[in-house]
């Protein structure tokens, strides 16, 4: 069973959970134009995730210029503490994740704090994307979310492209996944789904931003983008587009972290 099918299932049970036992816990709920939170953390955390969200949401509305918003409020399920979460979560590496079904939005997250932005904005990122019609292979999508996390408001402008320290860290004495091997990862794959989680999303956000925001490959990344997009399977738009090799990119990139 794939992590995807695993997540709409455990969301199915989620749901029957906070119908049929509400004795157990209080789930306190809070609602936006484009959010509706639900949180076992209490009303301040409801109305700060929601509040939060709509600022997440206008910001990749501007810089991804996505199409207006028409459908059902995305739900927001944020537990109170990761005992709680730990029975719905994709995988024992997961914080938090995304799920998009047919008529709106999930995200769960395992609880929040004053560290959580970037893990809200990553996996609203991943709704972002969708909005935007495209289709990316899962490291470019992970790697696009975790480049896309790192924005900070500076006087209103939205910066991005920061080093996640915990990314970096995870990279320091890791050994990298081939690209090779890398751009075939799946939802279902070992890499993702187990303790090689972490290298896989660190180098997913490196060679993502190597390629987004690195001098020599910056210039052809919309091209790349849109090849992969389409379909196009990701070595062979790697090779082609940017005129080099995976083995090539594979010592590049290690340079380059």
């Amino acid at each position: 069973m794939s992590t995807r099918w695993r997540a709409a299932i455990g969301l199915a049970a989620l749901a029957i959970a906070m119908g049929a036992s509400a004795r157990a816990v209080t789930w306190t709920r809070a609602v936006t134009a484009h959010f509706e939170v639900f949180t076992t953390d209490g009303a301040r955390t409801a109305t700060a995730v929601a509040s939060e969200l709509e600022g997440i949401q206008r910001f990749f509305d501007t810089f991804m210029a996505l199409p207006p918003f028409t459908g059902l409020r995305t739900q927001v399920v944020v537990f109170g503490n990761r005992d709680e979460y730990r029975p719905y979560r994709t995988s024992a590496g997961s914080a938090a994740y995304y799920q998009p079904a047919t008529d709106r939005d999930f995200i769960v997250i395992g609880h929040y704090d004053a560290d959580s932005t970037a893990i809200l904005t990553h996996e609203y990122a991943h709704a972002a994307l969708q909005r935007s019609g495209a289709s990316y292979p899962t490291w470019l999508s992970e790697g696009l979310a975790e480049f896309l996390s790192t924005v900070e408001w500076q006087r209103d402008v939205g910066v991005i492209g920061a080093p996640p320290p915990s990314r970096l860290a995870a990279l320091t004495n890791a050994s990298l996944i081939p690209i090779r091997r890398l751009v075939e990862v799946t939802h279902a794959s070992p890499e993702y789904t187990t303790e090689h989680t972490g290298v896989f999303y660190a180098e997913s956000w490196a060679l993502t931003h190597m390629l987004v925001a690195g001098e020599r490959y910056q210039p052809r990344v919309d091209g790349f983008l849109r090849a992969t997009a389409t379909g196009s399977p990701t070595a062979e738009a790697l090779t082609t587009v940017f005129g080099t090799t995976l083995e090539q990119l594979d010592s590049e990139l290690r340079q380059y972290i």
